[in-house]
């Protein structure tokens, strides 16, 4: 498989993924998100809100190819992309924290999908809402 086939394949499963979070949120009513301040994480894997950016819709494929360009493995994609674009749509930003360590921030600035990556530095996405 080729690359851009591989990243094919990885957006549409995203993609799905997002619509089931987002019809489970619809279904049930409530967030999949802990209410969990980010200093009671421990060493847990978590998407925590943060009030930054604007809110706004961000385009699975783009939350995807961002991600993987910012270096998540695509199973971490699979498993958190949802829950950071529901982050994202309902307070403007989203802190990703695997075994209780702060990975990234992710925030939308003028339709532009910032992922700031605490290893790798920050990647772009433009127009990603």
């Amino acid at each position: 498989m080729t690359g851009k086939n591989q990243f094919s394949g990885i957006a549409k499963a995203f993609a799905l993924a997002a619509v089931a979070c987002v019809a489970s949120v619809l279904v049930s009513g409530c967030t999949t998100v802990t209410d969990l301040e980010a200093n009671q994480i421990g060493d847990r894997d978590a998407v925590m809100p943060i009030s930054l950016g604007e809110r706004a819709f961000v385009r699975p494929e783009a939350m995807a190819k961002g991600l993987i360009q910012a270096g998540l493995s695509s199973e971490y994609v699979l498993q958190f992309g949802p829950y950071l674009m529901e982050m994202i749509a309902a307070e403007g930003g989203a802190e990703l924290y695997i075994s209780g360590r702060l990975i990234f921030a992710l925030a939308v600035f003028d339709d532009d999908l910032f992922i700031t990556s605490m290893e790798r530095g920050l990647t772009v996405v433009r127009d990603a809402a």
